[in-house]
């Protein structure tokens, strides 16, 4: 409550809880967004951080792109597509030793495993399917 220039909520027993601040969000969201508009992330951080508060920024694409952590984890990779070209996408989380996990195929196209799954999942036929086509239904 300091950090953010209400000093007097400090005691005010609306705000002890956690169940008390949800109770009384529609107070208290406004107010914390007002103050946060007032300062940049970096500045936040830099008080809130020390405080013991866990925070962190809410990055957008651009930046999630170049976070360092990111870019170490390898967490997007750029591969080649048969249609679109280089697109650059999630790669995986998984980071294993002895079995690392990779990237093997191209993201299906729209619709190319339709057929697949019906006939798999749900019993369909190929007449069936094919009926489903002709009515444009898949």
């Amino acid at each position: 409550c300091a950090a953010i220039g209400h000093t007097e909520w400090i005691d005010d027993p609306r705000f002890q809880t956690a169940p008390d601040r949800t109770e009384h969000i529609g107070i208290l969201e406004p107010a914390i967004s007002a103050a946060m508009a007032q300062r940049t992330t970096q500045e936040w951080l830099d008080e809130l951080l020390p405080m013991g508060v866990p925070c962190g920024p809410v990055n957008n694409l651009a930046e999630v792109a170049q976070d360092p952590q990111v870019r170490h984890r390898e967490m997007l990779v750029t591969l080649p597509h048969r249609r679109a070209g280089a697109w650059t996408h999630v790669g995986s989380p998984l980071k294993l030793s002895r079995t690392p996990a990779s990237i093997r195929t191209d993201p299906p196209e729209l619709g190319e495993h339709t057929s697949e799954v019906l006939e798999r999942y749900l019993g369909l036929s190929s007449q069936a399917l094919t009926e489903l086509a002709r009515e444009e239904v898949v």
